[in-house]
């Protein structure tokens, strides 16, 4: 397809050395990046819950919804709570918040 001598050779030697950086930076850059990502901490701490103060959004009982940490969750409780009360999260059952009445 294109006319060369013995001499020639079959890849420019400045293209091959381009891409061989360019594909090496690239592949360091991804390496590093997913050390650093698995080695992270996660942003959200789940444990971190156990003590928090929150509000039942819904009668909470058996079943219910609390805000807590600005985010909405699954609730049980022992006692009833009526909705828009202040409440404090007890332990966690998978993503199940119970919590007690605050105060």
């Amino acid at each position: 397809m294109f006319p060369r001598t013995e001499e020639q050779a079959f890849v420019n030697p400045v293209v091959a050395i381009i891409a061989s950086a360019l594909v090496a930076g690239f592949l360091w850059i991804a390496v590093r990046k997913s050390v650093e990502a698995t080695s992270a901490r996660p942003t959200h701490d789940l444990t971190g819950l156990v003590g928090q103060i929150g509000e039942a959004r819904t009668t909470v009982n058996d079943e219910g919804s609390v805000l807590v940490a600005g985010e909405m969750w699954s609730a049980r409780s022992e006692k009833p709570i009526p909705a828009g009360s202040s409440i404090r999260v007890l332990r966690r059952e998978g993503f199940i918040l119970i919590v007690e009445k605050n105060g």
